[in-house]
């Protein structure tokens, strides 16, 4: 279970057509996409979900093509990820790390690089106007979700760039579940390589990724949810190294906001079934029979809960 635990900390950090988009509203939002993956910025951000709040340094940039980030947990334990490409370390107490290869979507939103398509099907979006957050001049932008499987959001883009440096994920009655906002920012600063660089760990734990492994047959393929939300596309998958195709096993989905992980593990003591939300962030744990075997499934994400748990129902069959 604590390997699920690591996965799901770093988890935490059709109606109409495309053309009934606004075009100002568009063009923010492919910005958005563009700026959260290359713009260089430093700051400190907190980010709230229930009675939660974490407070985190982010150093950011973008070299020779390759996205490098580096996230510090100013509370409570040591908590680090470091992101360099398709890798990402994570660090915790007594300098213990966990490796991956091509890792999920990083930061607030990460998997709003993936395009804004789905954002433009399955969202309302309008910009509200100017406000200001932590000194700088912002964009607000208000997306309502157009079905009940997922959630609405408020977001304020820096205005030069694009950067996104305030959230919010609302209920069908507009209030805040969730809550991510800069407190300090720097665009453009001069970050130096050692930043980005990895002390030696006492203890390293590798997760080999790879979809072509995953999508072997016995494993991906034999698992994959009957049933997502609309507009949701596999964004990762993360695979152990166990020769056991059904091993421990993750897939990302994504519509360009919102995020969810299906876990698939073998059948253990641990985590009970069931489902519990916190904020926005919702979990949900069930038994199910993948490839012949009784398995735990947990669907973790951004969702509401009845999607979470409808997610889950969907993988294999009764147990």
């Amino acid at each position: 279970m604590p390997k699920l635990k690591w996965f799901i900390w770093l988890v935490l950090w059709l109606p109409l057509q495309a053309a009934a988009m606004a075009p100002e509203a568009r063009d923010w939002l492919m910005k958005m996409s563009q700026a959260r993956q290359q713009a260089t910025f430093e700051g400190v951000f907190v980010y709230s979900r229930g009675r939660d709040m974490t407070s985190m340094r982010i150093l950011h940039r973008y070299v020779g093509g390759v996205e490098q980030e580096r996230l510090i947990a100013l509370d409570g334990d040591r908590r680090e990820i470091v992101r360099n490409g398709n890798q990402v370390i994570c660090i915790f107490p007594d300098n213990k790390q966990v490796a991956l290869r091509q890792a999920l979507p990083g930061g607030p939103f990460g998997g709003a690089i993936l395009g804004v398509e789905p954002m433009e099907r399955f969202y309302d979006v309008r910009v509200i106007g100017h406000e200001r957050v932590a000194g700088a001049t912002v964009v607000h932008l208000q997306l309502r979700a157009r079905d009940a499987d997922r959630y609405s959001y408020d977001l304020w883009l820096e205005a030069s760039t694009g950067l996104l440096v305030k959230s919010w994920i609302v209920d069908t009655d507009g209030e805040p579940l969730e809550r991510f906002h800069f407190t300090e920012l720097r665009l453009n600063p001069e970050l130096d390589d050692a930043l980005f660089e990895v002390p030696k760990g006492q203890g390293v734990v590798r997760h080999v990724t790879s979809t072509a492994d995953a999508s072997r047959p016995g494993a991906m393929k034999s698992w994959a949810p009957g049933w997502l939300p609309a507009g949701f596309v596999r964004a990762t998958t993360e695979v152990t190294a166990s020769p056991d195709p059904m091993a421990d096993m993750a897939q990302t989905y994504t519509d360009g906001l919102a995020s969810l992980t299906v876990f698939v593990e073998p059948l253990a003591g641990g985590m009970p079934e069931g489902g519990m939300r916190v904020g926005a962030s919702a979990a949900y744990t069930t038994v199910r029979k993948v490839a012949g075997k009784a398995m735990r499934v947990t669907v973790v994400g951004e969702v509401p809960l009845p999607t979470a748990r409808k997610v889950a129902d969907s993988v294999g069959g009764n147990a």
